[in-house]
């Protein structure tokens, strides 16, 4: 299976020049959690709703600076010829949950990891790599209250 067969082909994208507002507004309006960023019709940098909270609003709190400032700059993609298995490869090396799919140096999609969770394909060990990606077996998932009651 190819990059092609299970990428998302709408795209939203936001300017280098928006402000903080506007792209947490996009990506709430569209229920996505990542923005392509433009400048002079160049993908420039990817901006995650991680980044808005940890850049954005942690470091800078000015939420009507421009974007440009907080974005990641380097671009990870994958040709849309790309087999699914090395795209899964791509995103385990970078830590990433999406990345952009290129035709040619121009962008026609994206793929996340909630995308990938939809085959049903036992080569691609999907769970597997999305554990490592997460590295979940280093989280601890159960924590033990400290207070036995709580109140409104």
């Amino acid at each position: 299976m190819q990059a092609k067969e299970i990428m998302c082909k709408t795209i939203v994208y936001a300017s280098y020049n928006d402000s903080m507002i506007c792209c947490a507004s996009l990506l709430k309006e569209n229920n996505i959690g990542f923005l392509p960023i433009v400048k002079k019709g160049k993908v420039i940098g990817v901006l995650t709703d991680r980044d808005l909270c940890i850049r954005g609003m942690i470091e800078k709190n000015n939420f009507h600076q421009p974007v440009e400032n907080i974005i990641s700059k380097q671009l990870i993609t994958v040709e849309q010829d790309s087999l699914v298995v090395d795209v899964l490869k791509t995103m385990e090396m970078y830590r990433i949950k999406r990345v952009l799919v290129h035709e040619n140096k121009k962008i026609v999609g994206v793929i996340s990891l909630s995308d990938l969770l939809h085959i049903n394909s036992e080569e691609t060990n999907i769970l597997k790599t999305i554990q490592e990606i997460y590295a979940l077996d280093q989280l601890k998932m159960i924590i033990e209250p400290k207070v036995n009651e709580f109140y409104l």
